[in-house]
């Protein structure tokens, strides 16, 4: 384990572990930035081309990724935040925010 983030599957594991590699496959042909992965690419891509492809069917707002659109949902339409801080009690809406926060 490099930075100790849990995941829910192994193929997220495998996909995350990829990120702590110095190999950079893939290049973007728009800035010339690289990544680890292909998906990170296509999602960066769409910097450039203002793609949105993901829609919020309450509010009619759009997101360049999906993660966006779902963090959208469920901080503006349904004020859950299911992650819950063992230490004080507060909510956050990712895994990722609650660990920056108990860090």
């Amino acid at each position: 384990m490099v930075c100790g983030k849990n995941f829910v599957s192994f193929g997220r594991l495998k996909s995350h572990e990829k990120t702590h590699s110095k190999t950079r496959p893939f290049k973007c042909i728009d800035c010339g930035k690289t990544f680890t992965v292909r998906y990170s690419l296509i999602c960066h891509t769409r910097v450039h081309t203002r793609e949105r492809p993901y829609h919020c069917t309450i509010c009619g707002s759009r997101f360049s990724q999906a993660s966006s659109l779902k963090t959208h949902q469920i901080y503006k339409h349904t004020k859950e935040f299911p992650y819950l801080c063992k230490f004080c009690g507060r909510g956050f809406i990712s895994p990722g925010q609650k660990h920056e926060h108990i860090n």
